[in-house]
């Protein structure tokens, strides 16, 4: 049995949010309104992420997961979310398409 090779340049970290059975990526918006899911390159930049976000909302806990870009993007386009790269700092890097 040959294992599968995972190219881990085809993923990314996000920020889940969980309340109840319900999971979601984190949505937030920019100063120009503009809906984005943020993701970073690396499991530290998304953790230092997660640490500068305001508390969750009461109920709702949140943790981060690898994803595949090209899922991330079909979820986020299907609820009019942009995808945007951060830095661990929350600082746009680019836009995913």
């Amino acid at each position: 049995m040959q294992k599968s090779k995972v190219n881990p340049e085809d993923y990314v970290w996000v920020v889940i949010e969980i309340k109840g059975t319900d999971e979601n990526f984190l949505g937030l918006e920019n100063d120009a309104g503009e809906r984005f899911v943020p993701v970073t390159a690396s499991r530290e930049d998304a953790q230092a992420l997660l640490d500068r976000l305001p508390a969750a909302p009461q109920g709702t806990t949140r943790q981060i997961e690898a994803t595949h870009k090209k899922q991330i993007a079909a979820t986020a386009a299907e609820q009019e979310f942009a995808v945007y790269l951060v830095d661990g700092q929350g600082v746009l890097q680019g836009r995913l398409e």
